[in-house]
């Protein structure tokens, strides 16, 4: 019952080969596929790095450059800083100076006024004994009458 003829048996064999040989070529293609798309992705890593490095380079000299910049402005701006301390301490200086020579000014004039000051003092409480002793004097005359 389950005889199959012979006819069919041959070109099952056949159609095997055939197929076995099929597919040999397409696993060649494979491989050959595979070697061209893993040479094109060797090639793509290699430009990516390329161009890594560049980028690292051009970052490299950004840096070096913004230091050379950055060591620049702050010399500049210590020297700046350093002219800003001398000519403040200059206008110190001077108005010091200046506070000085007018406070010598101020106390000459506040020690004439002092002195002025003590005069009439002295001439009031010279007035104010004279006047009490002739009071005294009158009190005593008076007394005495």
């Amino acid at each position: 019952m389950a005889e199959t003829p012979e006819s069919e048996a041959t070109t099952s064999a056949d159609n095997t080969h055939w197929g076995i040989a099929y597919l040999r070529e397409d696993l060649q293609d494979i491989r050959l596929q595979m070697r061209e798309d893993s040479k094109e992705l060797r090639e793509q890593i290699a430009e990516t790095n390329k161009r890594i490095d560049e980028t690292n380079n051009r970052i490299d000299d950004f840096n070096q450059s913004l230091g050379q910049r950055i060591d620049d402005f702050n010399q500049s701006l210590g020297q700046r800083i350093d002219e800003v301390n001398q000519s403040l301490g200059q206008r110190i200086d001077e108005v010091n100076q200046s506070l000085g020579h007018q406070m010598r000014e101020d106390s000459k004039e506040l020690r004439l006024q002092i002195i002025e000051t003590n005069k009439r003092i002295d001439s009031r409480f010279t007035y104010l004994i004279t006047t009490m002793v002739a009071i005294a004097g009158i009190l005593i005359a008076v007394i005495k009458l």
